[in-house]
């Protein structure tokens, strides 16, 4: 019908450029999902020890208070210095009475004795009271240097949770994103060839609309060129009949 119509080169130009507008370009070819993982920037951060090197001190000197029953080196130092303090001012005394013993004659005499006696017994006294205050004191160090000890680990495990936690967290966070991007591209990869073969279906399909499209437009326009040239031909065959007949007539 197109030859008939004297359009068969139009045609061809037509389906060809049609082809070419349809082509693998119209609908791309589509790629692999790659999923896009993270790292956790958590995990690389390095801990700062200068906090809990200076736990760690403090915790070596609370156990030397609790392991000394409070009675370390610088307490023993100490009670020393106050020991001395009791038997000079005991010496002080002892002198002191001597002093008053002789102006009053007594040297070597009753109240001299009384005197001297008076001035051991004041020392014993007095260092038997510092030992005691001293020894209460020391239970009492040792006890409060225990439960600092308790204290100051429960602040170290506290610490040594948070960061442990946080870090587990943050990884926990980056591995659940990058399951979720592996599951998603895992999906699409799935489902790729079908979608490609959807696209391919799709540009087959367009193609060959356009196609048809082309060549009913064109057979269109041969059927209405074979009409025009079928009543032209008509109306020369009627007209060749009436003359025909009005030469008979002339005879």
């Amino acid at each position: 019908m197109l030859v008939s119509a004297g359009k068969e080169e139009e045609a061809q130009a037509l389906r060809e450029k049609t082809a070419a507008e349809y082509g693998p370009d119209i609908l791309p070819d589509l790629d692999a999902a790659i999923a896009q993982e993270v790292g956790s920037e958590f995990a690389s951060l390095a801990e700062d020890s200068t906090g809990r090197a200076m736990q760690l001190d403090v915790d070596a000197e609370l156990a030397d208070i609790y392991d000394t029953s409070g009675n370390t080196a610088a307490d023993r130092a100490a009670y020393d210095v106050a020991r001395r303090g009791v038997s000079q001012r005991a010496a002080s005394a002892a002198q002191g009475n001597a002093i008053e013993a002789a102006r009053r004659g007594q040297t070597g005499g009753v109240l001299g004795g009384v005197l001297a006696s008076q001035s051991g017994q004041d020392e014993f006294e007095a260092l038997g009271g510092l030992n005691a205050s001293i020894a209460s004191d020391a239970r009492s160090r040792a006890m409060q240097a225990l439960m600092a000890r308790s204290s100051n680990a429960n602040t170290m495990r506290e610490m040594d949770w948070g960061v442990k936690s946080q870090r587990a967290s943050a990884m926990d966070l980056a591995n659940r994103f990058n399951a979720t991007q592996r599951q998603a591209a895992e999906m699409y990869n799935k489902q790729l060839p079908q979608m490609q073969f959807e696209n391919n279906l799709r540009r087959l399909s367009g193609l060959g609309a356009a196609r048809s499209g082309v060549a009913t437009g064109l057979d269109a326009q041969g059927a209405s060129a074979r009409q025009t040239s079928a009543g032209l031909g008509n109306a020369a065959l009627s007209y060749g009949q009436a003359w025909d007949e009005d030469e008979k007539g002339k005879k």
